[in-house]
Parts: structure tokens; C-alpha cells; sequence
């Protein structure tokens, strides 16, 4: 399996381990760790897709948190919706990395532009 694969498996094994049971033990936490420990040097060319791992990786980590307190069930709940949304949002985020057919030479091209452009505007003061 690609490394790329590899950890939007990981990421949608922890959404999956959440659906299927209401909650994320540290095991399926721990595997989600392992799977995506890469990342950063596999998807440097996506830093939405990072970042979404990130906001992953916090959210598992106040479910837990939530989970062990056995306290405010809004927030639990609040969180518990959070996950059950993920499935559209992981593959929104990673669609661009995970193609199976090179992006078009237009698509590399605005692609290139729109780096481009976020490199030259200025800083705000």
C-alpha cells in the first residue's frame, strides 16, 4: 500500500473505530500515531491535509479526555458530532494527494500560481 494510502487508512480507522463503538480507546489512538507519524514528510505538499491530522489528533485527544472525566455530556456530545461529520472532511482533504492519475498540466499550473501568489502577499502588521 502507498504511504499515502497508509495514512488516510489510519485517519479513517480512527473515524471508523469511533462509529463503530461511541468511543476511541487509547489503542485506537496509539494506532492512529503510528499511521500517521509521516505525514508531514508524505503530504508536504498538502499542509491542509496536515492540518487536518492535527485538528484530528486534538479532537481524539479531548474525546479521551471526555471520556475518562464522565462529564459534560454537552461537550461529549458536541465532540461525538465532530467525528461522526469526519467522513466527507477526511476525503475533501485529502482528494488532492490521494488521485490515482496525475493532476492535468492546467491544474499543476494554477496550483503553481496559487502557491505562488501566497508566497508574494505581504506580511500583515
Amino acid at each position: 500500500m502507498p504511504e499515502r494510502q497508509k495514512v488516510y487508512e489510519a485517519a479513517k480507522t480512527l473515524l471508523v473505530m469511533f462509529q463503530d463503538r461511541g468511543a476511541i480507546s487509547q489503542d485506537d489512538y496509539y494506532a492512529y500515531l503510528r499511521g500517521t507519524a509521516n505525514a508531514e514528510f508524505i503530504f508536504d505538499d498538502n499542509p491542509e491535509a496536515l492540518q487536518y491530522l492535527h485538528t484530528l489528533r486534538q479532537r481524539a485527544i479531548e474525546l479521551m479526555r471526555l471520556q475518562e472525566a464522565r462529564m459534560s455530556a454537552d461537550k461529549h456530545a458536541e465532540v461525538s458530532l465532530w467525528f461522526i461529520e469526519q467522513f466527507d472532511v477526511l476525503r475533501s482533504k485529502f482528494r488532492s494527494s490521494m488521485r490515482l492519475h496525475p493532476p492535468s498540466v492546467r491544474e499543476q499550473f494554477e496550483q503553481g500560481v496559487a502557491r505562488l501568489s501566497d508566497v508574494l502577499k505581504p506580511a500583515k502588521s
